[in-house]
């Protein structure tokens, strides 16, 4: 009687021991859960940044490009003198 006793307390301790892993480990998986679902939030976060400030860059590159493109546009018709005219080759050729 005493050993039965024994092995009932021994399978209700290890049923209470399961229980308690059970529990911790459905925690730390709904830890792991609620980490991804940041994670993946954050990074889709960083990729729309990302494609902003390349779409920014982007644009500002054409806007330099236009501004210059205009600047020697003016030049050239307010001198009378055209890029080509003003190359180092033609420079280095017209020095000599």
């Amino acid at each position: 009687m005493v050993i039965y006793h024994t092995l009932i307390k021994i399978t209700d301790y290890e049923a209470v021991s399961l229980e308690e892993r059970e529990k911790r480990h459905s925690s730390h998986k709904e830890q792991l859960a609620r980490e991804q679902r940041y994670l993946r939030r954050r990074l889709a976060q960083l990729r729309a940044s990302r494609d902003v400030t390349r779409s920014l860059s982007e644009s500002t590159m054409v806007h330099a490009h236009a501004t210059r493109a205009d600047s020697l546009s003016s030049l050239e018709s307010s001198s009378g003198v055209s890029t080509a005219e003003r190359s180092p080759s033609s420079v280095s050729e017209s020095g000599e």
